[in-house]
């Protein structure tokens, strides 16, 4: 969080479209990701936040992390969630 209240989305700056159509707002916070500016919105305020959960890896080895039981009983209740759109290329 920066001296303002706020979060950037680190590597992805795509989040902003999914945060507005979610009631509950959850963000891991990870100081060893990389600040990226120059967005449209890419940031969120803590005002917004329900919760905050921090973590500690590098960005790198954050694709080798195995999710939990706990992360894949929360991903099947929010693919559910998700609109189909068009396909990506």
């Amino acid at each position: 969080m920066d001296a303002r209240g706020y979060f950037v989305w680190g590597l992805q700056l795509d989040h902003s479209a999914l945060m507005e159509k979610t009631k509950l707002k959850i963000v891991e916070v990870n100081n060893t990701v990389p600040t990226c500016l120059g967005g449209n919105q890419e940031s969120i305020h803590i005002t917004q936040i329900d919760y905050i959960v921090e973590k500690q890896y590098a960005a790198e080895a954050a694709a080798l992390l195995l999710p939990t039981e706990t992360e894949e009983a929360i991903a099947k209740i929010l693919i559910k969630e998700i609109e189909a759109g068009p396909a990506c290329s």
